[in-house]
């Protein structure tokens, strides 16, 4: 159970840090790719989580947490909520930018 709610937040934090780029890229440009956006980046966490879970000793570092011999695939681990946590800083300051620019 545990590891369904771990995916189901990355899922739904990848899908708001997409949004969130969505809604930056309009405001800046004017384009209007919020679904897109969200959805790309839906299916990137996806592949990059299949990736990862591919390697059991990642799949374990995942899900269990890492020990002391598997510290080195702790950063895929991180990958998965520090790379959505860097784009929502990103587009909340295209958004700001677009703000006072515009």
């Amino acid at each position: 159970m545990q590891g369904i709610r771990l995916i189901i937040g990355l899922a739904l934090l990848w899908l708001i840090s997409g949004g969130f780029m969505g809604v930056a890229l309009k405001a800046f440009w004017g384009l209007d790719w919020v679904g897109s956006c969200a959805s790309l980046n839906l299916l990137l966490s996806r592949l990059l989580l299949a990736w990862i879970t591919h390697n059991e000793e990642r799949q374990k570092v995942l899900y269990d947490g890492a020990e002391k011999e598997n510290e080195d695939e702790l950063s895929l681990a991180a990958l998965l909520v520090g790379f959505p946590v860097v784009l929502i800083v990103v587009a909340a300051l295209w958004w700001l930018m677009a703000q006072f620019v515009a």
